[in-house]
């Protein structure tokens, strides 16, 4: 059953790893020891209900509240979903670094009354940044960011655009991202188990 508007975050950052669930899912448990107290959050197998992982649209930014979900798709591919808005960056890019994988993190501005947006990506090979792509709207206007060789799916004709907010957005993120391995928008119908991360005090 297709999910409707409102189970929707106003912003999705999801990160596509080619590796096994098993694998991500231990080393992420270690990321998040490193992190935080290893006391202060829980994880386990289960069934998702989107709405709760996204509520108030996905539009946390306290860390006494985030959840992390992973899960797997097809053998060797795992996908990694935060519900902070900037889906907590930075423990995404030190799991990649610390264990070397091939990865992707995509994020896209899903609510269209959203004050600033953003749509971007990045990709690492063997835990090295090797491509990002980025077009953010702040108070002073939109700005664009082109770091790497593109990819071969990149449609880099899109990026000579004079409007930078005609250069990234929404539909290309998902393309770019089903070309990856996993459409971002695929995410909030996935219906099978996941690994779920959340901090418990």
């Amino acid at each position: 059953m297709p999910i409707i508007d409102a189970y929707k975050p106003a912003l999705i950052c999801v990160g596509v790893i080619s590796a096994p669930l098993e694998m991500v899912r231990a080393a992420m448990q270690s990321q998040l020891e490193r992190t935080i107290d290893k006391n202060a959050f829980s994880s386990a197998l289960e069934q998702i209900n989107w709405r709760q992982f996204f509520e108030r649209d996905g539009e946390f930014y306290d860390i006494m509240r985030f959840q992390m979900a992973l899960f797997s798709p097809r053998e060797d591919l795992t996908v990694y979903v935060c519900n902070l808005a900037d889906g907590w960056v930075s423990v995404y890019e030190n799991l990649v670094k610390a264990n070397a994988f091939d990865a992707y993190f995509f994020r896209a501005t899903l609510a269209e009354q959203a004050e600033y947006k953003v749509f971007g990506m990045a990709a690492w090979q063997h835990g090295v940044l090797a491509r990002q792509v980025r077009a953010l709207q702040e108070e002073d206007g939109w700005g664009f960011l082109n770091k790497g060789d593109p990819l071969p799916f990149e449609d880099v004709e899109r990026y000579k655009k004079r409007q930078v907010s005609a250069r990234l957005d929404r539909k290309l993120i998902d393309n770019y991202s089903v070309a990856a391995g996993y459409g971002i928008s695929s995410v909030t119908e996935f219906d099978g188990q996941c690994w779920h991360f959340w901090r418990s005090r």
